[in-house]
């Protein structure tokens, strides 16, 4: 682990002071490297769900408040993400499902609420599929092994987790979206 000083003195943090890199990002930014067969343009709408106080046009794209925590595809301090979903119910099932991770209790979801959802239009130039078998079999990662990573729990013991790996590698290789399937099955919020 790195510390979190700049050597040089200039206050900027070095991007790996909150964490271990995973030991096979070296390996895994390789086979990113080799999907480059794979990439796609895409162009069309996606949903984001957010708080109100996260959904000011400034704020919706902007992807600072994920990189300062970082996510299931990035780890923190590293670079800004935008998270979307392609259907509404989708984007709202994971923001109210992801709660859970963040330490919230059900009543405390609900007091959260209104959401708002938007709907952003993107297009982008190199779009990773993960969703793809051959995709998947180039990185040498399995649906499953994506979907179960506690990636969370990685991250709080200050190890990137297989998935952040995974984002950083598609990061640095230049490519803009990720796009994978959910990763949390909706889960109804019952009050005990």
């Amino acid at each position: 682990m790195t510390t979190p000083s700049d050597a040089t003195g200039s206050g900027n943090r070095d991007p790996h002071a909150s964490w271990h890199p995973h030991p096979r990002y070296a390996s895994l930014l390789r086979a990113v490297v080799r999907c480059s067969r794979f990439l796609k343009a895409w162009e069309g709408d996606f949903a984001r769900a957010t708080r109100p106080r996260y959904a000011a046009p400034k704020d919706i794209v902007n992807g600072a408040g994920a990189r300062a925590r970082g996510g299931r595809w990035h780890p923190p301090d590293s670079f800004r993400v935008v998270y979307g979903s392609l259907s509404v119910e989708l984007a709202t099932s994971e923001l109210l499902g992801g709660a859970g991770t963040y330490g919230f209790l059900p009543d405390e979801v609900i007091d959260g609420l209104p959401l708002y959802v938007n709907a952003i239009h993107a297009r982008v130039g190199r779009m990773l599929d993960m969703r793809e078998g051959d995709v998947r079999k180039t990185l040498r990662v399995s649906e499953r092994s994506m979907r179960r990573e506690a990636w969370k729990t990685s991250q709080n013991r200050g190890r990137e987790a297989l998935t952040q790996a995974l984002g950083r590698a598609c990061w640095e290789a230049g490519i803009a979206v990720c796009n994978i399937a959910t990763v949390r099955p909706h889960r109804p919020i019952r009050n005990k």
